[in-house]
């Protein structure tokens, strides 16, 4: 374990290292701040518009805004998964899943209290504004306050209570609660070192008042007369057993503490995919964990200066300059004749005074001004996804362009995945260690319905689950149906291309696609058949309060439940002899009665039809021997 000594100079010493890294983060920063544009200078270091009118654009804060917005909207479907798995070990791959959903909505919860933002917003901010993401992951394991252990006694189960309210003797009463924190480290400030399988330790440096030291720490720093915004440095240091946090000057405000969580419990990553490269004499480091200015950083110098220079123009139009014409001269004006109603002597044919032509900007400034806005566009977001277009476009038209929206923000996205996904395993690992308290979480799952659910959170449960992915897309709204369509198509036909599982959870990204098979059955189940159809409706109308509609379904209902039953008492009577008793003894398969089966039932053919006795007459024909006929019996 290193000492106070040896982490304060660790960390001072990679702090002077990364200057230029830090003078990049704190530029990016300003730019996001709309920190006033100071001006382009010469070869010589001279400033070009000292004296002029500068020009700020709003474009670095636009840009990020929407960035962050895309990145911390994007739905983050997190899934576990076992290759191979079967229905029960999908059920616990279902819990472990409920295990993150519900950590997380307990950290978001206690970040709110700290009015900290949610963490996916506030890693969506760290991978854009700093090119990296670090955050402190804990549980944390408290002793209970006696007077809130003896209010919870009032809801132990009656058989676990003795006299006068008090727990039965042999029964533990759970002393201590667990928590999840999960707290901001500004990536800026972040320090670490790598072991053989990951971070060997990480510290935060941040600077603190000498109050604000008291106030959290309960130390009191004697330096004389302290001035009460004097900052000093503190130190929170981690490695894979302990916690201890040092005050500038070596002084422990926290002395080495276990935090249990079996690793480093801080989670670190840099945006972008490029493996670290090393030369003499090279600062690389600076390159590495970009932000979402990356592309953009001179474009918008060249575009604050080309913006200033209109600026400056524009405020001359305001009052232009002015040609006075004398004989001799010498003559100057009383009075600005460009006040409104101003007046001004003028001897005819000698004297005179005419505004100067308008300064303009050289004409190829123009086409400057399209490629910087050009380039500025590729680097971030075209102008299309803002609303701006130059000339009519299709519908399709725009929406492709908007499907490139994503491209910018691709490596903060993936950053943004990985990190969830390692914090998440942080706490899962930490969890199963049994050093903490068996939690019971609440969260809202990510299914169709937005089911609520609230389970604890067994040890072997979230042990024997499988691998915990993360996925987030940002997706505008017609993404929806487009993956409803497609996954219609793939699961349609005769010989369909996929199952409905697969569409569910690969193409439609269900979080919980065993919870909304089977809602989907339930549903069949409803209208499956006349039956269930009357006595859902049934029931759909008693809960309305509508008493006359349910009476009619429930007539129905009783309806369609006799004819059932005459249809039964049919075929237990084609199944049954006449003295109760049934066929197919010794074995064989039983048959219908033949005394009362049909013949088509016992399997006999029909007989066929009597022939028609006598010729065939054709139509209009008189009959033969008919009343009254010739050769036919007399009438009466």
């Amino acid at each position: 374990m290193a000492t106070p000594e040896d982490i304060i100079r660790m960390v001072d010493k990679m702090e002077s290292d990364r200057a230029s890294l830090h003078e990049r983060m704190d530029k990016d920063f300003d730019r996001y701040n709309l920190v006033a544009y100071a001006g382009e200078t010469d070869e010589n270091g001279n400033p070009l518009l000292n004296g002029y009118k500068k020009f700020t654009s709003n474009d670095p804060r636009t840009s990020m805004n929407l960035a962050v917005h895309l990145l911390s909207t994007a739905p983050a479907l997190i899934r576990v998964r076992k290759p191979k798995a079967q229905k029960a070990q999908r059920e616990t791959d279902n819990l472990k899943e409920l295990f993150a959903l519900g950590i997380l909505q307990a950290a978001d919860t206690r970040r709110a209290d700290l009015m900290m933002p949610s963490l996916q917003d506030s890693l969506a901010a760290q991978c854009l504004m700093r090119g990296r993401t670090a955050q402190r992951v804990l549980l944390i394991k408290e002793d209970i306050d006696p007077s809130e252990i003896e209010a919870t006694v009032e809801e132990i189960p009656l058989e676990t209570v003795g006299e006068e309210g008090k727990p039965v003797e042999g029964i533990a009463t759970s002393t201590t609660r667990t928590y999840v924190d999960i707290q901001d480290w500004d990536p800026r400030n972040t320090y670490w070192g790598m072991g053989k399988h990951g971070l060997a330790w990480a510290c935060h440096k941040v600077s603190k008042t000498a109050e604000a030291i008291k106030t959290e720490f309960d130390i009191t720093i004697e330096e004389g007369n302290l001035d009460s915004s004097m900052e000093f440095a503190v130190y929170d240091y981690f490695d894979e057993t302990d916690n201890q946090i040092i005050v500038s000057g070596g002084r422990e405000a926290k002395s080495k503490t276990p935090h249990g969580m079996g690793k480093v419990p801080v989670d670190i990553h840099m945006v972008g995919g490029l493996p670290f490269f090393q030369a003499a004499g090279k600062d690389y480091e600076v390159n590495y964990g970009e932000s979402f200015y990356q592309s953009d950083r001179e474009m918008y110098d060249q575009q604050n200066f080309i913006l200033s220079v209109l600026a400056e123009l524009s405020k001359r139009s305001i009052s232009q300059g002015l040609l006075v014409f004398s004989q001799d001269g010498k003559l100057s004006l009383e009075s600005d004749p460009r006040v409104s109603g101003a007046e001004t002597q003028l001897r005819t044919t000698q004297e005179d005074v005419k505004t100067m032509p308008p300064m303009e900007m050289v004409k190829e400034s123009g086409a400057l001004m399209g490629v910087i806005a050009q380039m500025v566009q590729r680097g971030t977001f075209p102008a299309s996804v803002f609303g701006e277009l130059a000339f009519q476009l299709s519908g399709f038209a725009i929406t492709q362009l908007r499907q490139g929206m994503e491209a910018p923000i691709s490596p903060s996205v993936k950053t943004t995945k990985t990190a969830l996904r390692g914090i998440l395993n942080i706490l899962a690992d930490a969890y199963v260690s049994a050093n903490f308290d068996v939690m019971t979480l609440s969260g809202r799952m990510q299914d169709v319905e937005r089911t609520d659910f609230e389970e604890e959170m067994s040890l072997d449960a979230i042990k024997e689950g499988g691998l915990i992915e993360v996925e987030i897309v940002p997706q505008l709204p017609q993404d929806d149906a487009a993956k409803a369509a497609l996954a219609q198509i793939l699961t349609s036909g005769d010989v369909p291309l996929v199952d409905h599982r697969f569409a569910r959870e690969n193409i439609i990204q269900l979080q919980d696609v065993e919870q909304v098979e089977r809602a989907v059955q339930e549903q069949l189940a409803k209208t499956g058949s006349p039956t269930a159809l009357a006595f859902s409706n049934m029931l759909a109308a008693a809960e309305q309060g509508d008493m006359e509609l349910a009476q009619v379904w429930h007539m129905e209902f009783q309806i369609q439940m006799m004819q059932r039953m005459h249809e039964i008492s049919q075929l237990k009577a084609i199944g049954s002899t006449p003295n109760g008793e049934t066929n197919g003894t010794n074995g064989r398969t039983p048959r219908p009665s033949p005394e009362v089966a049909p013949a088509q039932v016992q399997g006999i053919p029909l007989p066929p039809p009597t022939p028609q006795a006598g010729p065939i007459a054709a139509p209009g024909t008189p009959r033969p021997n008919r009343n009254g006929a010739a050769g036919g019996l007399p009438p009466l």
